[in-house]
């Protein structure tokens, strides 16, 4: 029996979501540098916005659900290029880089208070039994 053959469908389709995902990222990454000549740092964490927002909206009809992520995304990449890159857009290269990675680190971190690998309960969500 081949290797393939022992792979079901579903690992199939998660394997191929999986991949488009990345390419996506990288697309994305491609451009930014090739547009702004600039690494940023903090893409991975509007990418963590984005599937934030997914998720508590997941209960809304699906087109709404996908426009909201987008009008998030959107709107964090607008705040971000007004507030912190416009304003040092003829600091050095390495300015910029230390910034991207400042804003990554405050995006990073109520992602991180929010999801966490210990059991927390809600004084609205009812008893964590």
């Amino acid at each position: 029996m081949s290797v393939l053959a022992s792979i079901d469908l579903q690992t199939l389709g998660d394997a191929f979501g999986l991949g488009a995902i990345y390419a996506l990222m990288a697309v994305g990454i491609g451009l930014v540098f090739g547009v702004l000549r600039l690494v940023n740092f903090a893409y991975g964490q509007l990418i963590m916005a984005g599937a934030y927002t997914l998720a508590y909206t997941s209960g809304w009809p699906v087109a709404a659900s996908i426009v909201s992520c987008f009008a998030v995304v959107v709107a964090l990449s607008l705040a971000m290029d007004r507030v912190v890159f416009r304003p040092l857009r003829s600091s050095s290269p390495a300015v910029m880089l230390v910034t991207t990675f400042a804003i990554a680190f405050l995006f990073f971190i109520p992602g991180r208070l929010r999801a966490t690998s210990e059991r927390r309960g809600c004084s609205a969500c009812g008893p964590t039994a």
